[in-house]
């Protein structure tokens, strides 16, 4: 995934109604889950991404190119910038104030909430059909656009869920680890993001970012 916030074409989830060896649904992470608990078709109804990022620009403007560091009136020498402090500080300060972050030095920290499924003209389906050990799950996403369709493979381990997608772009796969907790015919999944994945890789020093995406979804 080499986009920095992933939209709602490939966030998948899962939710079931029984799928415990006793006769009523669980509700708690006690419980046991298969892929077979997953077959059939899911509406999402709520996706939530929650970051937390850590940028330090003095960490930032060292990383720049010989050029970039030039131009604002820093030294390169042995594949580092070194730009003056005051420059550093008035960047930190209005990058920060832009962001809505908190500044501490030349730190800015901030949290971003941003809703990706489903606000009024958004829907998303996802069918899931099980082979036992895994299922295939295919994702068709519908905005103002028009609709796209994903698809790719789903393993369930108790409360475990790995899914991967074909990323559309370059044929890759995109792993995405969660888990699960379902609550009747709801189920909510929370994935772990791996954000090095996510970021461009000439740029992630001075940054620092923890992430998930929380997804809700019920069965047809």
């Amino acid at each position: 995934m080499k986009k920095f916030l992933i939209p709602i074409l490939i966030l998948p989830l899962i939710f079931l109604t029984g799928c415990s060896e006793e006769d009523d649904a669980g509700t708690g992470s006690g419980e046991s889950y298969t892929v077979d608990d997953l077959d059939g078709t899911w509406n999402t109804t709520y996706g939530l991404m929650d970051m937390d990022m850590s940028i330090d620009f003095s960490s930032i403007f060292g990383e720049l190119d010989e050029e970039s560091c030039v131009e604002l009136g820093g030294t390169y020498s042995n594949s580092s910038c070194d730009i003056p402090d005051f420059i550093i500080a008035i960047a930190a300060d209005e990058g920060c104030s832009e962001m809505g972050g908190t500044l501490s030095g030349t730190t800015c920290t901030m949290s971003i909430e941003e809703q990706i499924c489903c606000e009024e003209g958004q829907s998303q389906t996802i069918t899931i059909e099980s082979h036992g050990d895994h299922g295939d799950i295919t994702i068709v996403s519908t905005n103002a656009d028009g609709s796209l369709s994903e698809s790719g493979e789903i393993v369930v381990d108790g409360t475990d869920i790995t899914m991967s997608m074909v990323d559309l772009d370059s044929g890759d796969l995109d792993v995405m680890h969660g888990t699960l907790d379902i609550d009747g015919d709801t189920a909510t999944i929370i994935f772990d993001m791996n954000m090095d994945d996510m970021m461009a890789d000439d740029f992630t020093g001075g940054m620092e970012i923890s992430a998930s995406m929380i997804l809700i979804m019920e069965k047809n």
